[in-house]
């Protein structure tokens, strides 16, 4: 119970708590946290975390190094620049701005993410995915699954069970989608779409015609413009 503030530690942190409220702001040393209920924000932290969250709400901002949070409840980051890696169980990762790589293994969880610079791989089932603005590759491994994807570099996509949606991508895009619908709109690099038991819409703005398209659905219409 209560709230505990730690700031400005050189050294590393451990904490363990139940139904607290836990604030850490500019820790240059390590962070351990494992929480139940209650509440975490990390603000600052410069030597990177290891989180382990279980009905609390986890808050991060400002932060670097490598970061690993196990969680079930909801997560989200803003202005950061670590390697970040999410094992969620349910709950949701939400944030914009992280200028290194974001992985997420998930299920039954909610994915709204924006402006991740290195790129991303997200792995999990039972997942509603929105991923926007990823500067290098975007690696997505989902099953029963919907994802929305908005302006990336190069996409790497394996769905079972699931409809997507890939837009604006700038480098090239591989599809292989089971049991869905695909749209792969306004592109402007190639595409090899495998697609069963679906439809499919493939669409250019620009296509340099570097490399070849294969586009291919065994059993459902497929448009292409």
């Amino acid at each position: 119970g209560g709230t505990l503030t730690v700031a400005g530690i050189d050294g590393s942190t451990d904490v363990e708590s139940d139904e607290s409220k836990l604030v850490f702001d500019g820790l240059s040393g390590s962070l351990h946290v494992k929480a139940q209920k209650g509440e975490a924000k990390v603000f600052g932290i410069k030597a990177g975390a290891e989180l382990a969250m279980v009905g609390a709400p986890l808050h991060l901002k400002d932060g670097t190094g490598d970061i690993t949070v196990t969680s079930d409840a909801p997560v989200d980051f803003q202005a950061m620049a670590a390697s970040m890696h999410f094992d969620m169980y349910g709950g949701s990762v939400r944030g914009k701005g992280n200028d290194g790589i974001l992985e997420v293994r998930t299920r039954n969880t909610e994915v709204n993410v924006e402006s991740i610079e290195q790129g991303m791989r997200i792995q999990g089932d039972g997942l509603t995915a929105r991923i926007v603005d990823v500067g290098g590759e975007l690696y997505v491994e989902t099953t029963i699954s919907d994802v929305v994807v908005d302006r990336a570099g190069s996409v790497v996509l394996r769905v079972d069970r699931g409809n997507v949606t890939i837009q604006r991508a700038t480098g090239a895009v591989s599809a292989n989608v089971i049991g869905g619908d695909v749209r792969i709109i306004d592109g402007s690099g190639p595409v090899s779409l495998e697609l069963d038991r679906g439809d499919g819409e493939v669409s250019w703005a620009s296509l340099s015609g570097d490399k070849d398209s294969t586009l291919v659905n065994t059993s459902g219409n497929l448009t292409v413009r």
